[in-house]
């Protein structure tokens, strides 16, 4: 039950390319990190405004969610739309560019 979850194909792309950069030093650091980032999207399925508003965009309905040192960018309206999934030093204009 809860809300739908859905994985843009940018933020599918960021999760492969995740694993493909962590997984060069470590395959079992890179498969803990995107469990846990898969783990703390499930959890929007249920508490979809448990993340924070992001404080670079006016629109109150994209919002975040931190996990390590990655950003986790979602909107929710009537379902939960993951935008992407990028490292926190990056900026958000170049992470996301034609994006938002």
């Amino acid at each position: 039950m809860g809300y739908e979850i859905v994985w843009t194909p940018a933020s599918r792309e960021d999760m492969t390319d995740l694993l493909g950069y962590i997984s060069r030093d470590s395959v079992e650091n890179a498969l803990s990190v995107i469990d846990r980032i898969e783990r703390a999207v499930e959890r929007l399925r249920e508490f979809p405004l448990s993340g924070h508003y992001v404080h670079e965009l006016p629109d109150e309905d994209v919002r975040e969610l931190i996990v390590f040192d990655y950003r986790i960018l979602y909107e929710f309206t009537t379902h939960v739309e993951i935008l992407g999934v990028f490292h926190g030093s990056r900026l958000l204009s170049n992470a996301m560019k034609g994006r938002l």
